[in-house]
């Protein structure tokens, strides 16, 4: 059975390219890597990534340990971005940390 679970991951690359995508099918799709696993995949930013604060009462009550390591690397890189942006004076900066609904068997 596949499960969708939500965990913290990064976009790291820019939108795919027709060229080089649409034959996978990942056209428009963004390059993300997950915390606490480092494992990347080509996701569709349009229903798979949502804002770190977005229902984060509710979705960081998962017990796992390899979840909760994710969730702490995010944390930790959000306040990073965030004491940067400040320190350059940028208010969009360039805070990138999203959460990506990761595929699972289960």
């Amino acid at each position: 059975m596949d499960c969708q679970i939500w965990w913290p991951a990064e976009i790291i690359g820019e939108t795919s390219h027709v060229s080089d995508s649409r034959s996978r099918g990942i056209d428009s799709h963004v390059l993300v890597q997950f915390y606490g696993y480092y494992g990347i995949a080509w996701i569709d930013p349009a229903r798979e990534i949502s804002q770190l604060e977005d229902c984060f009462e509710e979705r960081s009550s998962n017990t796992m340990d390899k979840f909760q390591d994710a969730l702490t690397q995010a944390l930790e890189r959000k306040e990073y971005l965030s004491a940067n942006r400040e320190s350059l004076g940028s208010p969009d900066g360039l805070d990138q940390s999203y959460q990506q609904d990761q595929s699972s068997d289960k």
